[in-house]
């Protein structure tokens, strides 16, 4: 085994731990690994932590991640409000689009949904590599834009 793999081994490892700890005994986790190591969380949980913490929402990405578990939870009204949020704070997340047009499609606005399944379609093709798997979904996303 390369030592690279084991750091990152390692580094997985000590995050799961962390994980465990919070839900076991938070103070513990916190006095074991420090608060810095709740950035290295996925960005839902870290944001559910932060929320927990009595953080508020700061910033583009906080709002946007704060839309998104509203939307799992099936709030698409409280998420809109936050990714609108997010968008005027210029969020740089294509998805944040992609979940507008969604929300936009769901509600039966069609003007807005095209209109936010086109941004999600600028902003993905401005980025400098897409991923096949991201390119096979703006064709789909291109062909359901025609159906609206």
């Amino acid at each position: 085994m390369d030592k690279r793999k084991s750091h990152e081994d390692l580094y997985e490892f000590e995050i799961g731990r962390f994980l465990d700890l919070l839900e076991q005994d938070r103070n513990y986790a916190f006095q074991r690994y420090g608060f810095t190591t709740i950035y290295s969380l996925p960005p839902e949980k870290l944001y559910q932590l932060k929320n927990e913490l009595g953080w508020k929402g700061r910033d583009a990405l906080d709002y946007y991640n704060q839309g998104t578990i509203e939307c799992q939870e099936g709030k698409l009204k409280d998420a809109l409000k936050h990714f609108e949020k997010a968008e005027s704070m210029n969020c740089d997340q294509p998805e944040l689009y992609f979940n507008m047009a969604v929300i936009m499609e769901e509600k039966d606005d069609k003007a807005n949904a095209r209109a936010y399944y086109q941004k999600y379609i600028d902003a993905v093709e401005k980025l400098d590599d897409i991923p096949i798997s991201l390119q096979k979904e703006l064709d789909e996303v291109r062909e359901h834009l025609k159906s609206l």
